[in-house]
């Protein structure tokens, strides 16, 4: 985490960085709950936008992997399907 405003708890490695379980919070912004490797998303996540807008899925070394499944304010759901974060 480089930014001042951005917030993390969870498992550190032994030089502090991000990785294992944790909540990341970036101010008026979001919410994310996951594993993280070397401080990249990997592995199973939930997002909460700051609009209510909320996304489950997966990541492998940082890039999105698999289904993402979005469910904004309205109940109107998107489902989007990633391979090496495209």
């Amino acid at each position: 985490m480089n930014d001042e405003s951005e917030w993390y708890q969870g498992e550190v490695d032994e030089k502090g960085v991000a990785d294992g379980l944790g909540i990341y919070i970036l101010p008026g912004e979001l919410i994310t709950i996951g594993h993280r490797i070397n401080d990249k998303l990997h592995g199973q996540m939930v997002t909460i936008y700051d609009d209510g807008m909320r996304k489950v899925g997966a990541f492998l070394n940082g890039k999105c992997e698999g289904k993402q499944i979005g469910t904004f304010p309205d109940g109107q759901v998107e489902i989007e399907m990633f391979h090496n974060g495209q």
